[in-house]
C-alpha cells in the first residue's frame, strides 16, 4: 500500500508531461491540417488522413484527461483511507486484575477472528489497487502509442517532403496572421 502513492504520483507526472506534449503537437497539427488542406498542397486523401489524425489526437487528449481525474480520485481516496483516525480510547480505564483475567481470551479472539479479516482486507485492497494500476497503465499506454505513431507519421512526412512542409508551415503561419488581423478588425468595428 505504501508503494501505491509514489506510483500514482509518477503516473500523474507522466500524464501531465504527456498532456503538455500532446497539446503542442495538437496545435502544430491543427495549423498544418487547416491551412494545408485548404491550400490544396496535398491530395484529398492526405487531408482526410490529417483530419482523422487530428480527431484521434483530440480523443486521446480527452481520454488522458479522464484518466488523470480518475488517478487523482484514487489517490485522494487512498490518502484519506490511510489517514483515518482510530477510535478514541474508553474514558474509564479497566482495572489491572480484570485485564489480566481476559488477556488470553482477547489474544485468542484477535488471532482467530480479527487478524484474518485484516489480512483479507489488505489483500483485497492491494488486488484492487494493482488492478486499477494495470488498467490505467494499459489505457495510457494505448493512447500514448497512438500519439507516438501519429508523431512518427508526421515526422516521416516532413522528412520525405521538406519543401512541402516548409511551404505548408508558411501558408499556415500566413493564414494564422491573417486570421488574427481579421479577428482584431471585427473587434474594433
Amino acid at each position: 500500500m505504501g508503494g501505491l502513492i509514489p506510483r500514482l504520483d509518477k503516473l500523474q507526472r507522466e500524464n501531465d508531461l504527456s498532456k503538455q506534449e500532446e497539446a503542442a503537437e495538437k496545435e502544430l497539427l491543427e495549423k498544418v491540417r487547416v491551412h494545408s488542406c485548404f491550400a490544396l498542397l496535398f491530395p484529398p486523401r492526405r487531408c482526410l488522413l490529417f483530419v482523422q489524425l487530428a480527431k484521434a489526437d483530440q480523443e486521446n487528449a480527452e481520454a488522458i484527461s479522464r484518466l488523470q481525474e480518475e488517478a487523482k480520485t484514487l489517490r485522494s481516496a487512498l490518502t484519506a483511507h490511510s489517514k483515518r483516525a482510530l477510535p478514541a480510547a474508553p474514558a474509564m480505564p479497566l482495572s489491572a486484575p480484570f485485564m489480566e483475567a481476559i488477556k488470553g481470551s482477547i489474544i485468542t479472539q484477535v488471532h482467530e477472528h480479527i487478524l484474518p479479516i485484516v489480512v483479507q482486507t489488505r489483500s483485497e485492497m492491494e488486488r484492487i489497487a494493482k488492478t486499477r494500476d494495470t488498467e490505467l497503465y494499459e489505457r495510457l499506454k494505448d493512447k500514448l502509442d497512438q500519439s507516438l505513431k501519429m508523431s512518427e507519421l508526421i515526422s516521416r512526412w516532413i522528412e520525405s517532403n521538406p519543401d512541402d512542409a516548409r511551404q505548408a508551415l508558411a501558408v499556415a503561419t500566413a493564414g494564422a496572421e491573417a486570421g488574427g488581423a481579421r479577428n482584431s478588425d471585427s473587434v474594433v468595428t
